[in-house]
């Protein structure tokens, strides 16, 4: 609602697009909320899903486009679908499409490189009982594994049900 009362202004100062960054749910803590903890909610420090389309409604009616960044690369470590992820590798479930989203490992596979070398990619989860590929050298941000069509196929998913809110295109990470 802050946006949608200054597109007067932001009109007449010329601006022609508006961009919203990382609008999903997750914890602005890291890169300000790149990580997701939720793929299909708005976040709600900043509104709720009405409020978004609303937003996507008005600045169309003043003749702007507007986009979100987003983000495919990874997502937090306190995500539900990525412990949902670590319990299906853990038991071995294979109906479990999130558990193909990450890559794990039962070996290290930076044995010998010690655990806050700041080279280190691969991290130890105790709920997976193996290791997992992370983004940036941060165990916060559990990597999703492109190699997997199922990951693949969720991102395209993800994509369609962003632009299927309005938006005029998508930025992604």
């Amino acid at each position: 609602n802050d946006v949608k009362s200054q597109l007067d202004t932001l009109k007449m100062q010329g601006y022609n697009v508006i961009e919203l960054f990382a609008p999903y749910e997750g914890p602005g803590d890291i890169w300000c909320g790149l990580g997701a903890t939720n793929n299909y909610a708005i976040d709600p420090a900043i509104g709720t899903m009405d409020d978004f389309t609303d937003l996507i409604n008005e600045v169309h009616s003043k003749g702007m486009k507007v986009t979100m960044f987003a983000n495919l690369g990874y997502s937090r470590d306190t995500a539900p679908f990525f412990f949902e992820a670590c319990d299906a590798e853990r038991t071995n479930a294979t109906n479990i499409p999130s558990r193909y989203w990450y890559q794990f490992s039962a070996t290290d596979p930076q044995a010998g490189l010690p655990v806050d070398d700041p080279s280190r990619e691969w991290f130890y989860s105790s709920r997976a009982e193996k290791y997992y590929r992370a983004a940036w050298n941060r165990k916060e941000v559990p990597s999703y594994n492109f190699n997997n069509q199922q990951w693949r196929d969720e991102c395209v998913k993800y994509l369609q049900f962003w632009m299927d809110k309005g938006l005029d295109g998508i930025a992604l990470d």
